[in-house]
């Protein structure tokens, strides 16, 4: 993921990410992908819609709201998704949303 992400140059190999080089093309790597930590300080404060509102506020894509409510429609989250924050969910473990 470190490589992907552009945050360790690989050792040798090549690697595209959304058709760009990592090692050539690293801005544009990190231009076409969201990266977050998995414990991100407000994961216990933001529902999952305001955590993809927020993604889109820091890509500064316009209509964040509309882009939220969009992805969750997508992945059929949209009418099961909680209004409270999701705060404290491992991983590894399985969530009813």
């Amino acid at each position: 993921m470190k490589i992907l992400s552009t945050l360790l140059k690989a050792n040798a190999g090549t690697a595209t990410v959304s058709g760009f080089d990592v090692a050539t093309q690293a801005a544009d790597v990190r231009g076409s992908i969201s990266l977050t930590g998995q414990f991100a300080a407000v994961d216990e404060i933001l529902s999952g819609r305001e955590n993809l509102v927020l993604v889109t506020k820091l890509r500064y894509l316009k209509g964040p709201g509309t882009i939220a409510d969009d992805l969750l429609h997508r992945v059929s989250l949209s009418d099961c998704l909680p209004l409270h924050p999701l705060g404290g969910v491992n991983s590894q473990d399985p969530v009813d949303l």
